[in-house]
């Protein structure tokens, strides 16, 4: 599906426009989200509110803060309470857990102190509940349980024994564990990789995408599943992938890389802000704009 809709911005508020950057919204806000099935937030003053393409405003309720804005629901904060929005009949339900995360169709909440997990209807997955826990990925999910992390499914079944003293969910069903002090990288069979490479190599402890990503003389590089590196020293830093491609840092300044280390654009823009369809959100000399993955140019 094509984009017919961007964010544009004047005079340091954001409205929206077409391809042609014809405004059928007036930059008069805050803060914007792209649109989602013809509805968006927009923050005016110092409240959000939900509006359709036509500026109607949906949802007007005092929404001191936006935490989440999917397909089919949000997630807002106002008087000291979440609450999720259907996006669809803009009903709104109060939830009575604290929110901490959410991953394609769970939820990670927390109340008295105890993390536990639940659907999208807001049904807990299983009744065990944990000292510390950290969003599923892959159906796969690392809490923390009498001092010690180990791996849950979303049947509560336990994958890895609590036995770490932290775990990362990495890409390829890998986990970074660290044992004693140790980094190293185990499967689900707890087979050990990487145990002597992690003492030349810094490994970062969350990665989710395409690859293993690690730091080497302050510089970063990639490994693909078989460890094998597909690119090293290369960027001052590289942040997560979204489909098969990156942002890197080079000199204070943000790029463009794809899965194999290719750059895709140099190191112009003041920042980078997310992917969008086959656009990324981009700042260059103090302006927003769309940077085309395809055809590698400059919307605007």
């Amino acid at each position: 599906m094509s984009k017919d809709i961007f964010i544009y911005e004047l005079d340091g508020l954001f409205g929206f426009c077409d391809i042609s950057k014809k405004s059928f919204i007036k930059a008069n806000y805050k803060e914007v989200k792209e649109f989602i099935n013809n509805i968006t937030w927009v923050k005016k003053d110092q409240y959000w509110h939900l509006i359709d393409l036509n500026e109607k405003i949906l949802l007007d309720n005092s929404i001191e803060q936006l935490v989440l804005f999917e397909k089919e629901f949000s997630i807002i904060f106002k008087q000291n309470s979440y609450f999720k929005v259907n996006n669809f009949t803009y009903e709104v339900s109060k939830i009575n857990w604290e929110f901490i995360d959410f991953n394609n169709s769970s939820f990670l909440f927390k109340d008295n102190n105890k993390y536990f997990f639940t659907d999208l209807e807001f049904n807990i997955l299983f009744e065990t509940k944990f000292d510390n826990a950290k969003i599923f990925n892959d159906e796969l999910a690392p809490v923390l349980l009498n001092g010690k992390w180990g791996v849950v499914d979303k049947q509560g079944n336990i994958v890895i024994d609590f036995k770490y003293d932290n775990v990362y969910l990495y890409a390829f069903y890998l986990f970074k564990v660290n044992l004693n002090g140790e980094d190293f990288f185990i499967d689900k069979k707890e087979n050990i990789y990487l145990k002597d490479v992690s003492k030349k190599y810094l490994f970062s402890s969350e990665f989710s995408g395409e690859g293993i990503v690690f730091k080497h003389k302050d510089k970063y590089g990639l490994m693909n599943e078989y460890f094998e590196i597909l690119f090293e020293k290369k960027v001052d830093e590289l942040l997560d992938f979204k489909d098969r491609f990156a942002i890197y840092k080079l000199e204070n300044k943000f790029g463009l890389i794809n899965w194999m280390g290719k750059k895709i654009s140099k190191p112009i823009f003041d920042n980078i802000f997310y992917f969008t369809d086959d656009y990324a959100f981009v700042k260059k000399d103090n302006k927003y704009n769309y940077f085309c993955l395809s055809s590698k140019k400059l919307l605007f």
